[in-house]
């Protein structure tokens, strides 16, 4: 009954959000944003545990009044809405036009260029901030078609949905948990979109960010670290005025030789995680809030765990794959 039951929820879910995502897409983009900003914030007020603990996160990991947290959270969720189309628009507007002009103003594309020239594979290192599912868009038109890391949604339908979308504007997806498929990638110097600031739980590198300590994931450190992976920062933030968006392409990163493979991986995590902070402090609305990164993270463990039977499948198989190269 209780398999049934799933079923039938994953089917109604996915209906409704084919309805809504049909419905918004044969709408113009001027009329369609303010209705899924709408959404944005309808959820924000039908979700009051999650809303109150990221007003609370906000308020203690910016120390801003609590009307202000509030403002910032609520922003969030409209950014989170907004997200869902807005690959699907800018790839319309890039076949309309053919070209970028008009959707994004690109800052740091010699940085591309670098990390392109190296000829190995370059890590896309964004993160749940401004309009993330505009860069494959942008990257594709600027570079090539690159590839995307993705993990598995809850609802397997809503999910194969996503993969069809992401798909329109990326050469493939590649799941979060296909270890082989990543280093694979990375040998064959694609490029490989990553979001890294989700939480780690028990098994990520403790460090700092915003002022405490955070679970973090290490498989950009890993790959920069054993397969010789370019790392290159790169946000589409949103403007308060509308069209084009930001994009910001940051100097590459790459893992220090001269480091044992654990600092190595450590320091490029790091330094991503910096990178990351000083957006989220510059643009605050911008970043996905619900997203606890701080959550059971233990203080004053500031180092990886070895590597171990508790260690993540996904990580002992690049161990494995790295080894194997």
């Amino acid at each position: 009954m209780t398999a049934e039951r799933s079923r039938l929820r994953n089917r109604c879910e996915d209906l409704l959000a084919g309805f809504l995502l049909g419905g918004l897409k044969a709408l113009p983009r001027p009329l369609a944003q303010p209705l899924l900003r709408g959404v944005g914030s309808l959820t924000c007020l039908l979700t009051p545990g999650r809303r109150r603990h990221a007003i609370d996160v906000v308020c203690a990991r910016l120390a801003v009044p609590r009307a202000r947290a509030k403002q910032i959270v609520r922003r969030s969720y409209q950014g989170i809405c907004l997200n869902v189309l807005e690959g699907y628009w800018a790839a319309r507007e890039v076949r309309r036009r053919g070209d970028i002009s008009s959707l994004a103003d690109v800052e740091g594309v010699e940085h591309l260029q670098r990390a392109l020239e190296s000829g190995r594979g370059v890590l896309l290192c964004s993160a749940h901030i401004g309009a993330w599912e505009l860069i494959p868009v942008v990257l594709s038109h600027l570079a090539r078609p690159i590839l995307i890391m993705a993990k598995s949604n809850a609802n397997p339908l809503i999910g194969e949905r996503l993969l069809r979308m992401r798909g329109s504007v990326a050469r493939a997806v590649i799941a979060k948990e296909d270890a082989r498929g990543l280093a694979k990638a990375m040998r064959g110097g694609e490029l490989l979109a990553i979001l890294t600031d989700q939480r780690a739980r028990a098994h990520g590198v403790q460090l700092p960010f915003l002022g405490q300590l955070a679970s973090q994931h290490r498989v950009t450190g890993m790959l920069a670290r054993r397969f010789g992976a370019v790392c290159l920062p790169i946000y589409a933030l949103r403007q308060a005025e509308g069209l084009p968006y930001r994009v910001v392409i940051e100097p590459p990163i790459e893992a220090d030789p001269a480091l044992a493979e654990a600092e190595a991986e450590i320091e490029v995590v790091q330094r991503l995680s910096s990178s990351l902070e000083k957006h989220v402090l510059a643009q605050p609305e911008q970043w996905l809030w619900i997203h606890d990164r701080w959550r059971k993270a233990e203080r004053g463990r500031e180092v990886p765990a070895p590597v171990s039977a508790s260690t993540p499948e996904p990580e002992q198989e690049l161990l494995r794959e790295s080894a194997a190269s």
